[in-house]
């Protein structure tokens, strides 16, 4: 993605983050997302750096401070470096329990994927780095791939990953590492719930609500990805900000036009 709104994050977490931070999309993936509840969370800090983003989250009651980090790593080998240059800069600039979520780009174990292969160097430096900060690898309970290639015989592989602290772990003990499923409905599923949302709360204009139904309809019918139409989403978003301003410039007419007939029935004939 290119661009996020406030209306996709919101669809996104089914309306529980009203704050985040992004990283743009470069070419057809890469974007990065972290939102919070700011209800109960303070941003501190944030960091938006070459493969991460970063933010410092504060209780708002205990004062309780820690930092989640979002990845999307290199392709690259040689790229790879830089990446747990940045990610150990990360944790030693605040100091705090924190977690690093996302997609490494690079496996641990020979068993993260279908097909047979030996353990690279690049998997070994993953492992050694994680060694080094005294991470920990949280188990993903429902899935053993998080990637497919999506041919007829796909390979398969397990690069994203939850990497915590210890302090961060004791901190939340009932938390689990759960995948979704990927693919274009996942996606989809994200439209219907915006769908919903601009048709619950803008009941009497379905016009608007229907606008996105034909939309979600003419994307179920492509076999192209979502990005594409990350800007047609925007569009819409801006669509409907229009809207609201123009009901409340007719807003303000109608009062005033009923202040001036008001007025003029108050006004005794000379």
């Amino acid at each position: 993605m290119e661009v996020v709104s406030q209306r996709v994050i919101g669809a996104i977490s089914g309306g529980k983050f009203g704050e985040f931070i992004f990283k743009p999309s470069l070419g057809a993936s890469g974007g990065i997302i972290i939102g919070w509840d700011e209800r109960r969370w303070r941003k501190v800090d944030s960091t938006i750096d070459e493969f991460s983003i970063s933010v410092v989250l504060e209780d708002r009651v205990s004062l309780w401070q820690w930092v989640c980090s979002s990845v999307y790593g290199p392709n690259q080998d040689d790229d790879r470096g830089r990446l747990w240059v940045e990610l150990s800069a990360v944790r030693a600039r605040w100091g705090v329990p924190g977690c690093i979520v996302g997609d490494f780009n690079v496996t641990r174990f020979v068993e993260d994927r279908n097909r047979d292969g030996v353990v690279s160097q690049a998997m070994e430096e993953f492992s050694e780095w994680i060694d080094l900060e005294g991470l920990i690898d949280l188990p993903l309970a429902n899935l053993s791939y998080t990637w497919s290639s999506m041919r007829t015989d796909p390979s398969l592989a397990k690069l994203d990953r939850a990497l915590v602290d210890p302090d961060w772990e004791e901190a939340f003990l009932n938390c689990s590492l759960k995948g979704l499923p990927r693919g274009k409905n996942n996606l989809l599923q994200l439209i219907e719930k915006m769908n919903l949302r601009v048709a619950d709360e803008y009941k009497g204009f379905g016009d608007i609500a229907s606008g996105l139904r034909v939309f979600v309809e003419q994307l179920n019918k492509k076999n192209g990805g979502f990005d594409e139409y990350a800007k047609q989403i925007d569009s819409i978003d801006q669509q409907v900000t229009e809207f609201e301003a123009v009901v409340s410039m007719l807003d303000k007419y109608v009062s005033l036009l009923e202040s001036k007939v008001q007025s003029a029935y108050q006004t005794p004939p000379a």
